[in-house]
């Protein structure tokens, strides 16, 4: 075996009594092999491991846990690693297996809604570029081993088929089958450009209440809303989900887009779902998370179409004030020293300010033509976008939801900004912040973005599809 063999992911756990620990290491070949090693349960994360020694198929690797040091002895055999692990002088068997690299399109014909026979309801999707499955209100991530075969954090191999799903843990095997608690449509509908969803029917007869469900920054697909579709058709409520610009099967390019153009895609949404046949074109709404959060009063303030809206950590300040608040916690987060913080906030307030002169070119000489699509998006992004103004032409319902910790938006100044626009101005708004949240409304104890991955438990807050569900059910039937 050589150092390049090894190279790359592995995935896997120990056990220690009767407890399984999920672990992760990651080894890198050059001149000589490094790695990492994650194990959650003990909030250890990308820790160097050291003495890595590999003989013939034998691997050895150490890593230290303050005064103690885990001894990991194995064979590696057809890409597993198993062995014995030993700590304080106790034993315990451990096994890894090696993650493989497969195109998310590999996996899509297995996303949707699985029935387990043991009770269990699972829905498997692609989100924040992970392969994953929901189960009540935690998000648990499934590392490829195949094309038909993943580990999960949980230690559960699992194995799809085009019958079903096997999910085999230590001596169990349990099957499960595709669930149909809803239909679903592939659709397209345009704004210049064609756009590719899913719209996500209930089963119940009738004509359904139903929302658009607007993006975040990025290069976003139908898949980052499946979970939230999944749950508000259980609810009776239809959602239409569609690739953004330029992303999976729709058409355009977000880079080159400003967010008057993404509110017009939304517009086009709803003008879609009024001539369907399944809903009802009084109760239509849309949702819109962080970004989206400023394209969908853009739409609502444009037509008396739009039923309600929900926005979901969206922040009611500039993109430019969003963007140095996310960067001076980040850094924070990272160890920065605060005049380390100080500098670097600096030079990012100077790179805004050059965007928002190469913005102001833009205008008369076509830049874009020669920039790049990692760059151009600067010169469509209104930097200083006042949210403000937009939010006080609103006049239907909103909901608008935040975490307590999210440290990408300033969620006090954006409450009480909101505040302020809504009073005496709109008959029916809700404000609610959830306590633990983060960005993405998972339980956090930061609320960093890059503390994500560093979770032991990645878990939606409590309450919170409920609270869209509820809400958006109150005013349907009004």
């Amino acid at each position: 075996m050589t150092l390049t063999d090894l190279a790359g992911h592995w995935v896997g756990g120990f056990q220690v009594g009767n407890r399984w620990v999920f672990i992760k290491t990651c080894f890198k070949a050059k001149k000589k092999i490094k790695g990492t090693l994650d194990i959650p349960e003990k909030g250890i994360f990308d820790v160097d491991v050291t003495q890595i020694k590999i003989e013939n198929s034998h691997i050895h690797f150490e890593l230290t846990e303050n005064a103690d040091v885990l001894t990991f002895d194995g064979q590696v055999e057809n890409n597993v690693i198993s062995g014995t692990l030993t700590q304080a002088g106790e034993d315990s068997p451990f096994c890894l297996a090696r993650v493989v690299s497969v195109d998310p399109a590999t996996f899509e014909k297995y996303f949707g809604t699985y029935q387990l026979e043991s009770g269990r309801c699972i829905v498997f999707g692609w989100r924040l570029n992970t392969l994953v499955y929901l189960e009540g209100r935690r998000i648990v991530q499934v590392y490829p081993l195949s094309e038909t075969r993943g580990f999960s954090e949980r230690g559960e191999t699992i194995t799809f088929s085009e019958k079903g799903v096997f999910v085999h843990r230590e001596d169990t095997e349990i099957s499960g089958t595709k669930a149909t608690p809803y239909k679903e449509e592939e659709v397209t509908f345009s704004n210049k450009v064609t756009l590719s969803g899913t719209l996500t029917l209930p089963l119940t007869e009738g004509l359904h209440p139903a929302v658009v469900l607007i993006h975040g920054s990025g290069s976003e697909s139908r898949e980052g809303y499946r979970f939230l579709a999944d749950h508000l058709a259980r609810q009776g409520i239809a959602a239409l989900r569609y690739d953004k610009r330029g992303t999976g099967s729709s058409a355009g390019n977000w880079h080159r887009s400003t967010l008057e153009d993404l509110a017009e895609d939304a517009l086009a949404g709803v003008h879609f779902l009024q001539n369907h046949k399944r809903i009802n074109p009084e109760k239509i709404g849309l949702v819109g998370t962080s970004q989206g959060g400023w394209v969908v009063p853009i739409a609502a303030s444009r037509t008396e179409d739009v039923a309600f809206i929900v926005l979901i950590s969206g922040a009611c300040v500039s993109p430019k004030n969003q963007e140095l608040y996310r960067v001076e916690h980040e850094l924070r987060y990272c160890g920065f020293s605060p005049a380390g913080v100080g500098l670097r906030v600096l030079i990012y307030r100077l790179e805004l300010l050059i965007a928002k002169v190469f913005r102001a070119i833009q205008k008369v000489i076509p830049l874009s033509t020669v920039i790049p699509d990692s760059v151009v998006f600067s010169l469509y992004l209104d930097w200083d976008h006042d949210p403000v103004p937009v939010l006080e032409k609103v006049s239907c319902p909103v909901l608008a939801i935040f975490g307590e910790l999210d440290k990408l938006v300033p969620v006090k100044q954006s409450a009480a900004a909101m505040e302020k626009a809504f009073k005496d101005r709109n008959k029916d708004y809700t404000i609610k912040i959830f306590p633990k949240g983060n960005h993405a409304l998972l339980k956090s104890e930061v609320g960093v973005w890059s503390e994500i991955p560093r979770l032991e438990k990645k878990e939606f807050v409590p309450g919170y599809y409920d609270l869209i569900s509820n809400w958006i059910l109150e005013r349907a039937t009004k």
